[in-house]
């Protein structure tokens, strides 16, 4: 009990940090700082309680008021005083979904939240369905517009409409890779870059599914 009291003393001592701003980079959002986060979370509501308890112990003339502060205090409190709804990353999941990207970082898994994953995220793919189809009826009432005015007449031809939709969609992907390398190295702040040929897989990741 000594050692137990002691840990938890130990623990209580920590400061809770000030890292978590609007520089946030996704290393600090691993699993091991989210744990270590909580932790830290808990312990600043232990301290909290355990003064409360304290106080009110104090005034009913207890024994032993410290001791049961801190008895009830590791009884009630909790590190769910740092968590909140991210909206953010909520329709950033959402989006991953409905594209059928599936990038696999975050996954649902209790059973309510698998079958709304189920339920509306069938929804969803067939919503975006239907966008992609009329978008899809636009560009292409637009293109074939545009190439009666300039006189393309040879992207008709079968191997020139493939190698210019080839050279549009590598271009694009290219682009995308790029902006997601530097995006990446400077936010992350890691001593090894991502490296081009990684950024490449992440934008065809991303790309193919539209």
């Amino acid at each position: 009990m000594r050692w137990t009291i002691f840990s938890f003393a130990a623990l209580c001592d920590s400061s809770l940090p000030t890292h978590l701003d609007h520089r946030t980079t996704t290393f600090d959002l691993f699993q091991d700082s989210q744990q270590h986060y909580f932790l830290e979370v808990w312990a600043s509501d232990f301290r909290r309680l355990e003064e409360e308890y304290f106080q009110l112990y104090l005034g009913q003339n207890r024994s032993n008021p410290r001791i049961d502060a801190f008895k009830q205090a590791i009884a009630k409190a909790t590190g769910k005083g740092g968590c909140a709804v991210n909206a953010y990353s909520g329709a950033f999941f959402w989006f991953v979904v409905m594209t059928t990207i599936g990038y696999g970082n975050e996954s649902p898994v209790t059973v309510s939240g698998r079958a709304l994953v189920y339920t509306f995220g069938m929804l969803s793919i067939l919503a975006f369905g239907g966008i992609l189809f009329l978008a899809s009826a636009i560009i292409s009432f637009w293109f074939e517009n545009r190439m009666k005015r300039y006189h393309w007449q040879w992207l008709h031809a079968p191997w020139a409409a493939c190698m210019f939709f080839a050279c549009l969609c590598y271009g694009w992907m290219a682009l995308t890779a790029l902006i997601y390398q530097a995006w990446n190295n400077d936010r992350l702040g890691l001593d090894e870059e991502t490296s081009f040929r990684d950024a490449f897989w992440w934008s065809y990741l991303t790309g193919r599914c539209f």
